[in-house]
């Protein structure tokens, strides 16, 4: 079964496949030339997203990796290694990668974001029976679109790190539960000094005496000022900052 090559999801982050595999790639592995008499030609037939019509050796299948023997003009598939197992695919530091494995040989495919593409992968390693790597530059390895609310990865927002970034969290979870605590401190004392008789200039003339901690709080923020003019004024050569 085809899998959806539109909208294929990793992590979050979405690709479409289709525009680089409208049609079957015929990608040539190696050419090696028999003393003049004959030529083997190593190719490989590759379609993510529908499965292989022709030869018959390589139909249903979504990689194929031939040996074709050429000899003046007559052509004779010798070989024909098929790949019919969906693909695993990954996006890691930028580079979406589609692998294929059967029976101890694998077919490895690296695309890299660029906007100007080749119009078929390069062969970047291959090992007859065993390994097969390509490299390619298309604008299929971009990102397309991510769900509603994570934000796109492709050019992060301050937010989207903030949230998502282990750093992030702690800042988030910290601030939230310093922002809990204020609310929750200030309406306890307001409650328990003024009952149920809410005024805004009460509020405002008990302030900052609502503050859960108050006494604490105001002396901290009065140890944090003062240490600030002590380094503003020790990097000024000013010696003689004294807390008042």
């Amino acid at each position: 079964m085809v899998f959806d090559c539109k909208n294929v999801l990793i992590d979050s982050l979405s690709f479409n496949l289709s525009p680089a595999f409208d049609q079957t790639k015929n990608i040539t592995l190696l050419s090696i030339n028999h003393e003049d008499i004959s030529t083997d030609l190593h190719s490989l037939l590759l379609n993510p997203c529908n499965t292989i019509i022709s030869p018959i050796e390589c139909k249903d299948s979504y990689a194929c990796r031939t040996i074709l023997n050429i000899k003046e003009n007559h052509y004779s598939l010798t070989s024909a290694k098929t790949y019919k197992n969906d693909p695993i695919i990954s996006f890691s530091k930028n580079i979406l990668s589609i692998l294929y494995s059967s029976s101890n040989s694998n077919i490895s495919i690296s695309l890299s974001c660029s906007k100007d593409s080749n119009t078929i992968p390069s062969v970047s390693e291959y090992l007859p029976d065993s390994h097969i790597a390509l490299s390619w530059n298309h604008p299929i390895a971009c990102i397309t679109s991510t769900p509603a609310g994570i934000g796109n990865h492709a050019n992060d927002s301050f937010l989207g790190i903030l949230k998502f970034s282990p750093l992030g969290n702690l800042f988030f979870y910290f601030f939230t539960f310093l922002f809990t605590y204020f609310i929750i401190g200030i309406i306890y004392n307001y409650a328990l000094k003024n009952g149920s008789n809410y005024s805004l200039t009460s509020l405002e003339r008990q302030f900052p005496e609502l503050l859960p901690h108050h006494t604490f709080w105001i002396r901290f923020i009065e140890i944090l000022v003062d240490s600030f003019y002590a380094i503003v004024n020790r990097c000024r050569g000013n010696q003689s900052y004294l807390s008042i």
